[in-house]
């Protein structure tokens, strides 16, 4: 199993204090020096597997030393995708602004409070049928994929829907089947500023010292030093099925497990995405540097509640709502808040000389959005090419299409993609359409460019 160490560090002063502008500018150029990009007020990141790792750690230690600073770290551990996972945890996205609305308690068979949001579905913006939300829902596709493919071992309860417009429904899920213990790292990070943190730093070395060389050096290196390690689960405590339950409520812990051949499906069908799954690392015992952390049930409402919000759903998915049409305006404004707020995602405003050319094009309704940003990653699975990249990357989705001699061509522009490979197409009656890297076929629809904009934006900021 692949995996990647990184580390986030700062120098603060000796004393018990914030740094003044000269030493923030000082302590910015030492990170220069290391072929490292200081952020606004020193932070600087780096790969630990880098080859010169230990050398930059050994400069942190002389520089501190010689200039009176001493340094601050966060480090993680992150599980890479390979493809070879036994497990995966479901990485699960929140609601937009306005998604949740009022709680409702209801009860479980026990009489045992649960406690369910009524949503608001449209304000969501759903990018395509795939992915959960919120910390226990999913999307009435990934509901449908599991009915139709036979997925068994979740119970799936519709969460009401007090929106006006339409939308893509959600539902909570509750497995069948749950993990009964999990291993998390014990407490072993030591804090910033806090004086009492150095009798735990000396704790923490001698918690590791042994058990990682890698952390032992870090300890060694930095008086603050957050530490996150992936949780791990026990091979003999894994249960058969396709989904499990992993709900710990005292560190907030509230997870959901898919075996990879049920993950493979759900992914062929575009239930999920790849960045949904995490993989889960299984240990044969319960490593030195962790602990177990016991699971409880979910707390899962009556069968008649949720025969009761099934009837709901089918009844209001047979009325016609309104479909909420998003405004030009509305969409130049979010782009523009999104903008200011996420500048590295977003390219300059095109130029004079580039925006006068393409207005008689058919790139022309682009033009208002392009005087934004040309070019932005609208989310972290979207992007929106700029005018010179929609231009090449149209003539290679052209030779694409020739090579899969299709009878029926797709009669739009190219404008964008995913980042799985879906591209994203304008039709000339003002629609946008993700159309699939797999097979020649369209897979979502907006009513308008602007809906695009605006529901691509609200996907994951």
């Amino acid at each position: 199993m692949r995996y990647k160490e990184e580390l986030s560090w700062i120098l603060d002063p000796l004393e018990d204090r914030f740094s003044n502008d000269e030493e923030t500018e000082q302590k910015k150029a030492f990170v220069r020096t290391l072929g490292l990009k200081p952020d606004v007020v020193g932070w600087a990141r780096m790969d630990l597997s880098a080859p010169n790792a230990d050398d930059i750690l050994k400069k942190i230690e002389a520089f501190c030393k010689e200039n009176h600073f001493r340094a601050r770290a966060w480090y993680t551990m992150e599980i890479l995708p390979d493809g070879e996972s036994e497990w995966y945890w479901i990485n699960k996205n929140h609601g937009a602004d306005g998604f949740f609305q009022n709680n409702v308690n209801e009860s479980d068979e026990k009489g045992e409070k649960v406690v369910l949001s009524e949503i608001c579905a449209y304000k969501y913006g759903d990018l395509s049928p795939k992915g959960s939300r919120g910390m226990d829902m999913v999307t009435d596709h990934f509901r449908k994929v599991c009915l139709e493919n036979g997925l068994s071992g979740l119970t799936f309860c519709w969460a009401r829907d007090k929106g006006k417009y339409a939308a893509p429904q959600f539902f909570y899920i509750y497995p069948e089947q749950k993990i009964e213990r999990f291993a998390a790292q014990k407490d072993i990070s030591y804090y910033f500023l806090q004086s009492e943190q150095k009798e735990k730093r000396k704790l923490a070395y001698e918690a590791v010292k042994g058990k990682s060389e890698r952390l032992e050096r870090l300890v060694s290196v930095f008086y603050s030093l957050m530490i996150h390690l992936p949780d791990h689960l026990l091979r003999d405590e894994l249960p058969e099925g396709g989904f499990a339950d992993c709900l710990e409520d005292k560190r907030g812990f509230k997870h959901i497990l898919v075996h990879r051949d049920t993950a493979k499906i759900l992914l062929h069908e575009k239930a999920i995405s790849e960045k949904d799954l995490i993989p889960a690392l299984i240990f044969e015992e319960v490593s030195p540097l962790h602990r177990l952390f016991e699971t409880k049930n979910r707390p899962k409402p009556t069968e008649a509640y949720i025969q009761k919000m099934q009837s709901e759903y089918e009844k209001l998915m047979a009325k016609e709502r309104p479909i909420r049409m998003v405004t030009e305006k509305e969409a130049l404004k979010k782009m523009r808040k999104c903008k200011k707020e996420n500048k590295e995602f977003f390219g300059k405003k095109i130029g004079k000389a580039a925006a006068e050319s393409l207005t008689e094009t058919a790139y022309a309704p682009l033009l208002p959005y392009y005087l934004i940003a040309d070019g932005a990653w609208l989310s972290d699975e979207l992007e929106l090419f700029s005018y010179k990249k929609a231009l090449e990357e149209a003539v290679l989705f052209a030779a694409e299409l020739e090579e899969e001699n299709l009878s029926e061509k797709p009669d739009a522009l190219l404008i964008g993609a995913c980042a799985d490979g879906d591209k994203i197409l304008l039709a000339k009656d003002g629609k946008v359409f993700r159309f699939s890297h797999e097979e020649p076929v369209i897979i979502f629809e907006w009513p308008s460019l602007a809906q695009f904009i605006v529901e691509a934006i609200d996907e994951n900021r």
